[in-house]
C-alpha cells in the first residue's frame, strides 16, 4: 500500500467516524421523547442534511457509508422541504399591509449599527431583545418615526422593548417560573385591535433553563388561544424542528411566517449554513405572510427577522 493509498484510508475511515457520530445525533432527533439532549439534537436539520449530502459525495468509493448518508440525508429533509411551501392564507392581495421585526440586539452589540438595520427595515412595529438601560438611551431616535414605545430594560440579557408606528396600550408580564419579562400590546390599527406578543424565555443551556423555557412558550399559550389578529414574536430559544414548536403552534392556532421562505436562519453569525432559525414571527390564520427575510450584519451575533403581513381584514378607512 502507498503512502498516499493510506493516506486516503485514513481520511476515508476518519469521514466513516464522523457519519456515525453524526447518524447517532440524527437518529436521537427524532427519538419521541423530551429529553434535554435529544431536544438539543433536533435544532440542526440543515447542517446535518449538508453534511450527509458531502459525506455521500466524498465515500462514493465506499459505497455502503455512501448509501447510508443518503438515507440520513433524506430523513432529514423530510423535516426541511415544508420551509419552501407555503401553507394556504387569506387572499393577499387586499388589506392592510404591516411589516414586523424582531431583532435580538445583544446587550454587547453595536446601537449604531442596530439603528442602520431598523432604518433600512422601515417596520411599523419593532420588538427588540436584550436591550438595556444604555441600549435605550442609544435608541430614543427611533420615536421620530416609531412615536409609541413600551419597555423593560435589565442589565442581563432579558430586557425587551416595543416601538410602534401605530397607537398602542401595553403592559409588560412575566410568565413562567423564570418569570422574565414579556410585553402584550393592543395595537390601533386603522380602528382594529391586534394583540401583539413579544417574549424571549431563557436559552436551554441546562435541563431547568430548558424546563423553563418550555413552561414559558405554554404560558404564553394559554394566553394567545381563541384571540383573532394576533402575533407572537421573539427569540424563542428554540427551532421549527422540535415537537416543542409544534405543539405552540397546533395549542394556540397560529401559522409560522417563516414557512413558505426556506430554512432562514437568525443565530449564530452571519452565514445561513451555520446558522439555526431561533428567532420567530407566529401570526393567526386571519393574516397572511407576503416575505419574511432575515438581515445580517446587525452588529449583533443575530441577525434580524423582517416578515411582511397582509391583515384582509382591514383597511385604511374606517
Amino acid at each position: 500500500m502507498t503512502t498516499a493509498t493510506r493516506h486516503l484510508k485514513r481520511l476515508s475511515d476518519l469521514g466513516i467516524g464522523a457519519v456515525v457520530l453524526a447518524a447517532i445525533a440524527s437518529i436521537l432527533s427524532f427519538l419521541p421523547f423530551d429529553a434535554w439532549l435529544i431536544d438539543l439534537t433536533r435544532h440542526f436539520r440543515l447542517q446535518y442534511t449538508v453534511f450527509f449530502a458531502c459525506a455521500a459525495v466524498l465515500l462514493v468509493l465506499r459505497w455502503r457509508w455512501a448509501v447510508t448518508a443518503l438515507l440520513l440525508l433524506g430523513l432529514n429533509m423530510i423535516e426541511l422541504v415544508p420551509r419552501w411551501f407555503a401553507v394556504p392564507t387569506p387572499d393577499p392581495g387586499s388589506g392592510v399591509a404591516l411589516r414586523v421585526m424582531t431583532f435580538n440586539v445583544n446587550t454587547r452589540g453595536e446601537p449604531g449599527k442596530a439603528l442602520q438595520v431598523i432604518a433600512k427595515a422601515q417596520p411599523d412595529i419593532v420588538l427588540l431583545l436584550e436591550v438595556d438601560q444604555h441600549w435605550l438611551q442609544q435608541l430614543a431616535g427611533l420615536r421620530q418615526s416609531l412615536p409609541f414605545q413600551v419597555a423593560y430594560p435589565r442589565p442581563d440579557n432579558f430586557g425587551i422593548a416595543l416601538f410602534s408606528r401605530f397607537a398602542m396600550q401595553s403592559r409588560v408580564v412575566s410568565l413562567g417560573p423564570a418569570q422574565l419579562p414579556s410585553i402584550h400590546a393592543s395595537i390601533d390599527i386603522h380602528g382594529h385591535p391586534l394583540q401583539f406578543w413579544g417574549t424571549h424565555p431563557p436559552p436551554p443551556i441546562s435541563p431547568t433553563m430548558s424546563t423553563w423555557r418550555d413552561d414559558q412558550l405554554t404560558a404564553l399559550t394559554r394566553q394567545l388561544q381563541g384571540i383573532p389578529l394576533t402575533i407572537l414574536a421573539g427569540d424563542f430559544n428554540t427551532t421549527p424542528y422540535t415537537p416543542k414548536f409544534a405543539r405552540l403552534l397546533r395549542n394556540a392556532a397560529m401559522q409560522d411566517a417563516g414557512v413558505g421562505f426556506g430554512v432562514q436562519g437568525t443565530w449564530p453569525w452571519g452565514f445561513n449554513l451555520l446558522s439555526i432559525p431561533i428567532d420567530h414571527v407566529l401570526h393567526t390564520q386571519d393574516m397572511a405572510t407576503t416575505r419574511s427575510k432575515v438581515m445580517w450584519h446587525t452588529g449583533s451575533d443575530h441577525g434580524a427577522l423582517v416578515v411582511d403581513l397582509r391583515l384582509p381584514g382591514i383597511t385604511t378607512g374606517r
